[in-house]
């Protein structure tokens, strides 16, 4: 070679002006030079002009690559390093500045030809920079100028090729110097040929050339149709469960992420978790991973989101939400750090945290965004994440959901939980589930997929597609690891004469399968460099994802050097990167990975990871991190050689033991107590006394829980012989009372209990007399006397002792309750006069409240009990456990109903939430019985009520309260409906009367369920006439007597007694002598109750009266009397008892042929039936009376509320969600009020914004503000936001007048939602311009003029609701009293004689609720408090404190507490 012929490229460029021909004859050359290198697997890396010679003697120039001296490694790559920068960086692609994760590859040299094309074309490098971050971020970010930009005649197709070289994207480049060299040789074949380029598609060859496998599904489209299709019907309302099972590699993943993409453009939300094979140490850790996915989605939305979503989510926790911030810690970043709870036993705390999972799902799941929940790898759930699925998929008031389980088929053995849970037969036959089986690929798909992988005719790869099919059997998975490893072993690949792939089919057929896929994927393995090989077998240690800090952590070197050892491994596409987190590409790579290390050296490396991680995470390990290092240290335990570290574990199992019990995964919890206590057994009792004990007592609570029973029984008892604390025996015996009564041994609970009371200080006799029981009434009745002034201010208790025996108390009164009612009340009396003398504590309240029940029922002292029952009450706020507060309301409730029996109902629904918050069945169980017994008002209401529970509680109820809830069904449905009154069945699909009947059962439920029963059977009857059955029914029940309900007991009274005056006439002498003395009896029991609660006894008490006259044929008192019946139902709200009277008032009338009258009575009965709900027993009395027939009724939805309250008070989790949103949007419209200023602003303007507010917020087309001036309504204000014009000349036109009239004159609200079919439908403006829903609502100035605020919606119906009226009042009060403020600041009058006009306004413009919450302001109560003794929630609250503001024109707090004791509003 002649040196002054020879010169690097780069001192050629300086030298000479390059054309494009010569541009052509250089660049085909490199490339051609290129491509050979990389054909042997070598990669330049440092390719760039010094580094290539060139001789160009001929007319075709010969070049070649040189390695000059003074090179160094430059983020892991040779880069030469001259004199110049431009050297070293110029011709680097971004994968190898270091700052990617992405394998660097023959892609990277492509990007160097790029570079250097562009130089060659253009004479300059094509970014420009100074120091070396300059040029990493000129590679990394800035977009060069095209070449033909700089210069013009670079040919177009030329530009496109060099800028395709340059992309960021190494994905989006040439993907081989083959494909570059074929369109090159075509760029320059035609500049020859025709002196110019044409366009030509860039990169066909270079296509065909790539091996790249095919990521479409193949052999799916059935399979992938049905889940398309259970999403759609997730989209419209209901839950899917779908559960995909098939071989490991089937392509089960592949096919569920297929579904991802139109889930998200739906606007669904798509989450997704994986249950790991090597790690099960994290409790529901495939939900939790999900959820903190959906939770990072959230945390990326707006302030304003954020709010409306912790509103959302607090409402849907209530007070309990640590117990899953507990498990999804991110929580905390939307709602803040939550108070803790109180500690459950077992059942109760397994049921809280599966109803607050629910609950937080039914928050995210919607009609806008469904969710699809998706769980990979169910074979290797833990049991307390499966029972979790089992209760979501149960839970029928799930909606716009859709769970996809993905498992291994051929990993679920007999015995497998999985199996057992969800797809034995009996769960097969389940509707609600649905199956999928994923089966390998047909031979035709194999084809199919190797021609498309290989850009080859079917016909001429089916030797090969053949040769693959017969090793891999069709498997998806092994499908591809197959075809990778033959490229990689040359056995495929391209070949360039021919132009397409080639494959060496002898070669192929003689290559040695695989005996399945570890092996295969172990091959690949070896052939990786072995520090790449020892990474991958620490990170299979970690888990199938990890974090590149952890792993350089174990690994002991810097995250650059570990990334480098890793490249390998992405390089054969065995890890691929997700985020900020690495991922085995399989299940079976990780598997492959962990099987290399022999087990000894598993467990140093996990002993290795657990103690790293423990240092590093020393001072969080309560938090994330604890069950991974408790997991790997429990892995490496027996490498332990100090009773130091040994001891320390054992501690941290005791902590992630409790931390597992707390939220409800009792197996996992188990296995770590007694790994802790194997730890330290040895020495146990000697050395570790305290932690001993404490492993011992906490997994004794999950072994029994688990059905270990008996090791159980045989740890605590053991505890008891050796424990001397006082506090230490009290939980024991606590546990042990549970256990008895979870294994419904309530007799063994019971004398454990009294044995426990006994050595703890309070003696309760094994038997309990009479006497003795009223003795023991008699002393606590005289300290409570003597005591009556301390009672509401007891101090608490420190005494240990006293504690102890609280404990038990709280663990066992119901089970007493139960066992011995007369034991229960000696007990009660005792604590509560020992808590008198000693202080109370959280029993107090219930002894207190269930001694209070016992004075109620026993002794008749109905105002002494509420009074009792309302200060457990108090007590029970002030305790941090919502347990108690639930059963105290259930108390509370029971005792009302004996004073004010309009209010149990409330207090009833309160025990119930808090009874479901707090994990209680037992008595949300009692909460929901005694609400469904106790509602009979309105019919329609109790039919929301039990489709409410029947939807959203069958899950969570017992066996009585399911019974209740279906007889009280079915006794609606009569009433409702009832086709043929000769057949009237109580039996239905879910409740048969034969078996209840056919139990044989003697305890106070049964008999109270039963009487209920009877109850029901026989009102029914009696209301359709079939008197005789109706006494029978009575008379079989009558010694039942075993409610608490004094609802049910009145009732019974009642139709028992009109039952026998409806066949007294017909009866024989001496059953009529029977009748009269039953008569007599009956009406002595009304007569005392009507004293007691005339509201609901006072009205059958004169039905019952009259009937007895009309017996006795007084006729005349007996009219009367059903008038005043009539008159005080109508009074007190009982239209089932205004019904009643008005039909037997009837039936007399007609009995004396006065007809007139008894069709006026009939009328009237039938309108009051209506009311009721009873529309069969309506029904019944028009075919036997043919003058009713006229009659008709506009029957209202049975969707709908017949006063729409009911839907707030039943659907209460939905209120509750939905509230939060609205109490946003509400605060919001107030915000936007407060910020327009009143100075300087006419009032016509101020109502002109008002209006605008106002039309906003409802969402309606147009409105008016009117004001009455001189006896007619002037338009003050209008708006129209469908047409811009003037207003029109007759502007009554534009609205009803009759509805303006009506608000006028009424001062009451009007919301219609169909105004044509309103009692305003004659109205001109309705008949002429049919407007759909309207809304008129009455305003007034401080100045007492009168107006109203008109709106209509013409495009829908329905479209106002009554709930929007209050803000709208805020907002126009608000907005009045600004002019009121700026009255007061521009008046040249005295400062007090401006006051005095202004505050008679003020006060009377301010609500009583605003009065009432700014008096709870004063006394300094927090919103939170205020809501709760209110009863409304918080957001309520920060509305009306904003209204209260607005009209105190104040800011803070205290200045509006300031102001209004200025004004004297507090006095």
């Amino acid at each position: 070679m002649n040196d002054n012929k020879e010169m690097t490229l780069r001192t050629f460029m300086k030298q000479n002006i390059i054309d494009l021909r010569g541009f052509f004859s250089i660049a085909l050359e490199l490339v051609e030079l290129i491509r050979k290198r990389h054909l042997s697997g070598v990669i330049v890396h440092d390719l760039n002009p010094a580094n290539i010679c060139i001789q160009s003697q001929s007319a075709r120039p010969t070049l070649r690559l040189i390695h000059p001296f003074g090179s160094e490694q430059i983020h892991g790559q040779t880069i030469v390093q001259p004199d110049d920068l431009i050297h070293a960086f110029a011709y680097i692609s971004p994968e190898q500045t270091g700052r990617m994760k992405r394998k660097i590859d023959q892609r990277s040299d492509l990007y160097a030809l790029g570079v250097l094309f562009y130089e060659l074309l253009t004479g300059d490098v094509p970014f420009k920079a100074k120091s070396a971050n300059e040029w990493i971020h000129a590679h990394m970010a800035l977009l060069p100028i095209p070449p033909r930009t700089v210069k013009p005649e670079v040919p177009q197709m030329l530009n496109d090729l060099v800028m395709k070289l340059l992309s960021k994207t190494a994905d989006n480049r040439y993907q081989s110097a083959y494909g570059l060299h074929d369109d090159l040789r075509k760029c320059s074949e035609q500049l020859t040929e025709k002196g110019i380029i044409e366009p030509f598609p860039l990169g066909e060859v270079d296509e065909i050339s790539r091996f790249r496998l095919p990521e479409k599904l193949y052999g799916r489209e059935k399979e992938l149709q049905e889940l398309l299709n259970a999403y759609e019907r997730s989209c419209s309302g209901s839950m899917e469960i779908m559960l995909i099972g098939g071989h490991a590699g089937s392509g089960k993943t592949a096919l569920v992420k297929a579904i991802q993409t139109p889930v998200i453009h739906k606007k669904g939300y798509f989450i997704s978790g994986k249950f790991d094979q090597l790690n099960h140490s994290i409790p529901y850790a495939s939900l939790i991973i999900a959820f903190r996915d959906l939770i990072r989605q959230i945390l990326a939305g707006s302030e304003d989101q954020i709010a409306v979503w912790k509103t959302r989510i607090l409402e849907a926790l209530g007070q309990s939400g640590i117990v899953l911030i507990e498990v999804i810690s991110e929580l905390t970043l939307i709602i803040g750090k939550q108070p803790p709870v109180e500690d459950l036993p077992p059942t109760e705390s397994t049921n809280r945290f599966q109803t607050l999972f629910s609950n937080l799902i039914k928050v995210f799941a919607d009609r806008k965004h469904p969710l699809v929940i998706w769980l990979d790898n169910l074979q290797w759930a833990d049991s307390a994440s499966l029972r979790l699925l089992r209760v979501l998929m149960d839970d029928p008031s799930n909606k716009y959901l859709f769970i996809m389980g993905t498992y291994r088929n051929n990993e679920i053995d007999e015995g497998h939980l999985l199996g057992e849970m969800f797809l034995d037969n009996s769960s097969k036959m389940d509707n609600a589930i649905h199956y999928l089986n994923i089966k390998a690929l047909g031979y035709l798909k194999v084809i199919q997929y190797v021609a498309d992988a290989l850009h080859a005719d079917q016909s001429g790869i089916k030797p090969l597609a053949e040769a693959l099919y017969q090793k891999t059997a069709g498997n998806p998975f092994y499908l591809k690891q197959m075809l990778q490893v033959f490229y990689d072993e040359k056995l495929l690949y391209f070949n360039s004469d021919k132009t397409r792939w080639d494959w060496d089919i002898q070669s192929i057929k003689e290559r040695e399968g695989f005996k399945d896929v570890i092996s295969l994927i172990a091959g690949r393995f070896n052939t990786l460099p072995e520090e790449t090989r020892q990474v991958l077998r620490l990170a299979s240690c970690i888990g199938n994802s990890f974090d590149i800090e952890t792993l350089s952590m174990l690994y002991g070197q810097g995250t650059d050097h570990t990334e480098q050892d890793l490249l390998p491994a992405l390089s054969e596409g065995l890890l691929l990167t997700e985020k900020d987190a690495y991922i085995f590409l399989h299940d079976h790579v990780q598997r492959a990975a962990y099987d290399l290390m022999p087990d000894e050296e598993k467990k140093q490396v996990h002993l290795k990871i657990g103690r790293t991680m423990l240092r590093y995470y020393r001072s969080d390990t309560t938090d994330d991190h604890l069950f991974e290092v408790v997991h790997h240290l429990n892995l490496g335990s027996e490498c332990m050689t100090y009773p130091a570290e040994i001891e320390q574990l054992s501690r941290l199992n005791l902590q992630a033991g409790r931390k597992a019990k707390a939220f409800a995964a009792y197996v996992r919890a188990l296995e770590l107590l007694e790994k802790g206590a194997l730890l330290i057994a040895a020495e146990g009792w000697s050395r570790h006394f305290a932690l001993y004990s404490n492993l011992l007592l906490e997994s004794s609570e999950c072994r029994y829980f688990c059905g270990y029973f008996d090791r159980a029984e045989a740890d605590l008892e053991q505890l008891l012989l050796r424990a001397g604390n006082v506090s230490d025996r009290a939980k024991i015996y606590v546990i042990q009372i549970t256990m008895y009564a979870f294994r419904k041994r309530d007799g063994k609970a019971s004398d454990i209990a009294l044995k426990a009371m006994a050595e703890f200080g309070m003696n309760i006799p094994p038997k309990a007399s009479r006497l003795s029981i009223m003795a023991e009434i008699a002393y606590t009745q005289m300290e409570l006397s003597r005591k009556a002034s301390r009672l509401k201010d007891l101090p608490i208790s420190r005494d240990p002792l006293h504690k102890a025996l609280a404990d038990i108390v709280m663990a066992s009164s119901s089970i007493l309750f139960i066992v011995n009612e007369e034991l229960a009340v000696i007990l009660f009396a005792k604590y509560v006069r020992m808590s008198l003398k000693q202080g109370h504590s959280e029993a107090f309240s219930i002894a207190l409240g269930s001694y209070a029940m016992t004075l109620a029922h026993g002794l008749k002292s109905y105002k002494t009990a509420l009074r009792l029952a309302e200060i457990a009450l108090r007590y029970s706020e002030k305790a941090d456990s919502i347990l108690l507060k639930g059963k105290i309301h259930c108390i509370m409730a029971l005792a009302l109903q004996f004073r004010r029996p309009q209010e149990p109902g409330r207090y009833f629904q309160k025990a119930e939430r808090l009874s479901l918050e707090g994990g209680d069945r037992v008595y949300a169980g009692y909460a929901i019985s005694s609400r469904l017994i106790t509602e009979r008002e309105d019919l329609r209401r109790l039919n929301h009520i039990c489709r409410q529970y029947e939807e959203k509680a069958t899950q969570t109820l017992d066996d009585i309260t399911l019974r209740v809830l279906y007889q009280t069904k079915q006794y609606v449905r009569l009433l409702q409906s009832a086709t043929d009154t000769n057949h009237l069945i109580f039996s239905s699909e879910r409740f048969d009367e034969g078996q209840l009947l056919r139990e044989e059962k003697s305890n106070n439920v049964y008999k109270g369920n039963l009487y209920y029963y009877y109850t029901c059977k026989l009102e029914v009857y009696y209301l359709y006439g079939r008197s005789s059955e109706a006494v029978a029914f009575a008379e079989q029940s009558k010694k039942l007597y075993a409610s608490l309900m004094l609802s049910v007991t009145q009732r019974h009274c009642f139709y028992h007694a009109l039952a026998i005056t409806a066949v007294y006439p017909s009866a024989p002498n001496d059953e009529r002598r029977n009748y009269r003395k039953e008569l007599n009896q009956l009406l002595a029991q009304m007569k005392k109750w009507k004293k007691l609660v005339p509201e609901s006894s006072l009205s059958k008490y004169r039905i019952m009266s009259a009937e007895w006259a009309r017996l006795e044929g007084k006729h005349s008192k007996a009219a009367k009397l059903y008038d005043q019946a009539i008159e005080w139902a109508q009074e007190t709200g009982y239209p089932q008892d205004e019904a009643v009277a008005n039909e037997l008032a009837a039936k007399m009338f007609l009995s004396l042929n006065n007809n007139q009258m008894a069709e006026n009575y009939l009328r009237n009965a039938c309108k009051a039936y209506f009311r009721w709900g009873a529309n069969g027993k309506v029904r019944s009395l028009q075919e036997r009376y043919p003058i009713l027939r006229t009659l008709s009724f506009e029957e209202l939805d049975e969707s709908e509320n017949s006063d729409g309250s009911a839907e707030k008070e039943i659907a209460a989790m939905d209120s509750r969600l939905h509230n939060g949103l609205d109490n946003e949007l509400d605060m919001d419209t107030l915000r936007q009020a407060s910020q327009i200023g009143s100075k300087g602003t006419d009032e016509t303007e101020l109502l002109e914004v008002f209006l605008h507010l106002a039309i906003h917020h409802v969402g309606a087309e147009k409105g008016f503000v009117l004001l009455g001036k001189e006896g007619k309504w002037v338009v003050e204000a209008e708006k129209d936001i469908n047409r811009n014009r003037e207003r029109t000349v007759d502007i009554e036109d534009s609205y009803s007048t009759a509805v303006v009239q009506f608000v006028m004159r009424t001062r009451e609200s009007v919301v219609l939602g169909e105004a044509r079919q309103s009692i305003f439908a004659a109205d001109p403006h309705i008949q002429r311009k049919r407007p759909k829903s309207i809304l008129c609502l009455p305003i007034r100035y401080p100045d007492n003029r009168n107006g109203v605020l008109y709106l209509e919606n013409n495009l829908t119906s329905d479209a106002f609701t009554a709930d929007r009226l209050e803000v709208l009042e805020m907002v126009f009060s608000r907005m009045a009293y600004m002019k009121l403020w700026q009255l007061r600041d521009n008046a040249d009058e005295d400062a007090k004689t401006v006051e005095a006009k202004i505050t008679p306004s003020l006060v009377e413009s301010l609500t009583n609720r605003e009065i009432e919450i700014l008096r709870l302001m004063a006394e300094g109560l927090s919103n939170k408090e205020i809501a709760l003794r209110l009863e409304i929630t918080e957001g309520t609250v920060k509305i009306h404190s904003s209204n209260i503001y607005g009209k105190l024109q104040v800011n803070r707090r205290v200045q509006a507490i300031s102001k209004a004791r200025e004004l004297q509003l507090l006095d």
